[in-house]
């Protein structure tokens, strides 16, 4: 889903303004494989018009599958140098500004936040035979306040993407890459099936 512009060091290097323009270039994409169709051409889409990275979903439930709601990062062009934003993309829902999905946003002043980290609420409530709603759950983001020169923790409600609480820290913890939540502690082997994690 995601995509990159690729630039080298040596660019990155001299010239300071791609980075920001690469930035701004990197966000989701839709592509339809012809699987049943060889030699028909790959079609792809742009579904939303900014940048977007580090993007996540309810890989619990639908890792492999179609999905509806997808977080990431985001910058704004113009407006920002770094990812400033999280926000929710609603891939069923066309945006009510033209084109691409609906959006929903999170943001501070001088408030740069890290990856999203979407965890599900239970998965499956004893004696239910349906799962809960796909964005049932909440998103967590380390942040780093510039103005106060700490970090703090964010968690906002998946569903509405409002915050529900933030944790101060009394220390700034560096950008990281790439994590997941585990239910319960359980961390998929190659022989976890999916009725393991719920």
């Amino acid at each position: 889903m995601d995509s990159f512009l690729a630039l080298s060091i040596s660019d990155l290097l001299n010239h300071s303004s791609l980075f920001i323009e690469a930035l701004h270039q990197g966000g989701p994409e839709r592509y339809r494989l012809p699987l049943w169709n060889p030699g028909s051409p790959v079609a792809g889409e742009r579904l939303w018009q900014r940048s977007l990275e580090f993007p996540t979903i309810s890989y619990d439930m639908y890792n492999t599958r179609k999905h509806r709601f997808v977080y990431g990062l985001s910058a704004v062009k113009g407006k920002s140098q770094f990812f400033d934003r999280l926000v929710k993309l609603d891939l069923d829902t066309p945006s009510p500004h033209g084109k691409g999905v609906a959006s929903v946003e999170w943001t501070g002043d001088e408030m740069y936040p890290g990856e999203p980290i979407f965890v599900p609420n239970h998965p499956r409530s004893k004696g239910s035979s349906s799962p809960p709603p796909e964005d049932s759950g909440v998103v967590l983001s380390v942040v780093l306040d510039a103005y106060a020169k700490h970090s703090f923790l964010l968690i906002l409600d998946a569903t509405s993407f409002t915050e529900i609480a933030s944790v101060p820290l009394n220390f700034t913890i560096p950008f990281g890459f790439h994590g997941r939540f585990y239910h319960n502690g359980t961390f998929p082997t190659s022989s976890t099936t999916r009725q393991d994690i719920l």
